[in-house]
């Protein structure tokens, strides 16, 4: 029963281990919160853009943030008027994010944005580009108007590249595509923290299986001579081995002279070659006798 608790207390050590390190884990691959300008009225509004020149054809991403303070606004009524022509928002509407601090709501809006036409191809080697402002409104109500950077359409090829060697002066876009995986990197990273968990719990297990296993040998190995010789006859009685238990009691018969109890060493000789079968009930008041011996409670005699 001890052996069962050891090995229970072990496993749910080794698991508990493995769940906190899997939460360090997800704890430090979260990216930290991006600073914010200060603000005064309640509400702060920054306008980016990813990359900062485009290429026909490409796509780039206009992310609007928006700091609010809860005392003043409410984040659930914070509405956001963006245009983008001649351009147009892939995927139907912007993504928006919202995270909550302790008195503050950073909302972030991110716009997929392409042009395909012929407003969009640079007349020379580029063409300036200027979104009217985004308007952020609150109940209805316009609160602030954020300005987002000029940027220029760059051409792919210069004109005096179309009379020159080909491919001399060709222009590739700086952006990369994000990378598309057949299993979400989150997942994955659960999926390997879990089967961590599952191993160190399992090695938990051997580990405490063998340290009870070697605890066992290693109080084999202190006992005395005599002792293992008591121990070796009361394992023979268990199995009823008559053969075993001969053997048994000669070994003991052996070890009580060396011990100089020459009377129990004669009634375990006597009992070993004894042509009835030394049966428990034959043997224990000289087992009785043994543990007496070794507890220095007599002398040697049954």
């Amino acid at each position: 029963m001890r052996a069962n608790a050891r090995l229970v207390v072990g496993a749910a050590l080794a698991v508990a281990v493995g769940v906190v390190v899997l939460l360090l884990l997800f704890q430090a691959g979260r990216p930290a919160p991006e600073p914010m300008p200060a603000f005064a009225d309640g509400m702060a509004v920054r306008a980016t853009y990813a990359p900062r020149s485009y290429l026909f054809g490409d796509q780039m991403r206009a992310r609007l943030e928006i700091l609010v303070d809860r005392d003043v606004f409410d984040p659930g009524k914070i509405d956001v008027d963006a245009r983008f022509a001649p351009f147009k928002v892939v995927g139907g509407g912007p993504r928006r994010e919202r995270r909550d601090f302790t008195d503050l709501t950073r909302l972030r809006y991110e716009y997929v944005l392409e042009c395909l036409t012929i407003d969009c191809v640079p007349e020379s080697t580029e063409r300036p580009i200027q979104f009217p402002p985004a308007v952020v409104s609150h109940d209805k109500i316009a609160i602030e108007q954020a300005s987002w950077p000029g940027f220029p359409i760059v051409a792919r090829v210069r004109e005096s590249s179309i009379t020159a060697v080909p491919g001399s002066d060709w222009r590739a876009s700086p952006v990369v595509r994000p990378a598309e995986y057949r299993l979400h990197p989150a997942l994955l990273v659960g999926l390997l923290g879990a089967c961590g968990v599952v191993l160190l719990a399992i090695s938990a297990l051997f580990a405490v299986m063998g340290s009870t296993g070697l605890s066992r040998r290693w109080r084999r190995l202190r006992l005395t001579p005599l002792e293992r010789a008591l121990a070796g006859l009361e394992r023979a009685n268990a199995r009823g081995h008559e053969h075993d238990q001969r053997l048994a009691l000669d070994r003991l018969a052996d070890e009580l002279r060396t011990r100089g109890a020459g009377d129990l060493a004669v009634t375990a000789r006597r009992l070993a070659w004894a042509e009835d079968v030394p049966a428990v009930e034959r043997t224990e008041p000289l087992s009785d006798g043994v543990r007496e011996l070794l507890h220095g409670r007599t002398n040697g005699r049954p």
